[in-house]
């Protein structure tokens, strides 16, 4: 006991950016969970602690450390996460299942300020997980038949739902069912969102995906906000930045904006910059370009109205879970959290 605890001193003198997890400090009932400035506990640097209290928040750009925000309450329940592939996505994921279960085991986190329900269940599936086809021959218990990645995630995702332990769980679904058919993947996905929407309750979820189609369906799940992990072109560089930066992205729109067309033929433009060679290049864009939409739009556009106000929602809910972590006077904190749970039971009913 006495080398744990000695451990949890150590790490949260060492680290410059580390605060002390506050669970149920905004409410006990209300399930919800935010972070401000996270950073990931294996990839955080340890700094000598100088005495200052106060944090820093430039010395972050300065050790290439890249702090990224939580936020989730019971209407916002399942984060659907895009981003092209090495943007960050599952980094971000196993980030929050770190945090949680550092500030559940009584140590502190590597955040600015962090603040939640506390989780009784974890449930994940990762894809790096389902590449070992050894593993896969064990966990089917031997029968050398089934060896295919789709079926253990099939497997393994349907163990989380039979297991019906959703109340105060946290659920990580790292692209699923990417390994077969789109039209196959989307309709199990639309299958899981169905039923989440309907019995997650007090538990939360995130679903990463860099299919376009996956990331849509925020548009038709009140439920469902839609995030993304940001890369951007670099047209001087001719190269890509890779930002690992998580950001709340309004609900999809059939309108493409100019800055997110260079991201349409992400692989192709990656795969130039590589060097591939120029013919297979001009065929990829070729295919691209004769690629034809389906009606999937136009179910969108009947949906912005509630799009806007689920932005709005957002926004306002998470800006009064950050005047709290900001402010040190108890009599407005306490103010803002009759706020948020008067907003919590106007929007329940």
């Amino acid at each position: 006991n006495l080398d744990i605890i000695c451990a949890f001193t150590e790490y949260a003198v060492n680290n410059l950016i580390c605060s002390k997890p506050l669970i149920n400090e905004i409410s006990e009932t209300i399930p919800y969970i935010y972070g401000k400035n996270c950073c990931h506990p294996l990839l955080n640097k340890v700094h000598i602690y100088k005495g200052n209290n106060e944090i820093n928040n430039d010395n972050y750009s300065q050790d290439n450390i890249i702090p990224n925000d939580y936020f989730f309450i019971s209407q916002f329940n399942i984060l659907l996460l895009k981003g092209p592939n090495a943007s960050g996505k599952t980094t971000y994921m196993k980030q929050l299942a770190l945090l949680i279960i550092m500030a559940q085991i009584g140590s502190y986190v590597p955040c600015a300020y962090f603040s939640f329900n506390s989780r009784k269940f974890l449930y994940s599936n990762f894809n790096s997980i389902t590449k070992d086809l050894n593993n896969n021959q064990e966990y089917f218990n031997n029968k050398s038949n089934i060896k295919g990645s789709f079926i253990k995630q099939i497997t393994e995702i349907h163990g989380i739902i039979n297991n019906k332990n959703y109340n105060k769980a946290l659920i990580l679904l790292d692209e699923p069912f990417e390994n077969t058919h789109s039209q196959l993947m989307i309709e199990i996905v639309i299958s899981l969102l169905d039923l989440f929407s309907k019995n997650l309750n007090s538990s939360f979820a995130i679903i990463s995906s860099h299919n376009d189609l996956v990331n849509r369906l925020s548009s038709f799940y009140f439920h469902s906000i839609l995030g993304t992990m940001k890369v951007e072109l670099n047209n001087e560089k001719n190269d890509f930045e890779f930002l690992y930066k998580f950001k709340f992205t309004p609900q999809y729109s059939y309108e493409i904006k100019e800055s997110e067309k260079d991201m349409e033929n992400y692989g192709i433009n990656l795969s130039r910059m590589i060097g591939m060679k120029n013919e297979i290049i001009s065929y990829a864009e070729e295919i691209a370009g004769n690629y034809e939409e389906n009606n999937f739009d136009d179910l969108v556009k009947t949906s912005l109205e509630m799009n806007v106000m689920k932005s709005f929602l957002i926004k306002l809910y998470k800006n009064l879970f950050e005047i709290i972590g900001e402010k040190k006077n108890y009599t407005i904190k306490e103010q803002i959290m009759i706020s948020i749970k008067n907003l919590y039971d106007f929007i329940e009913k």
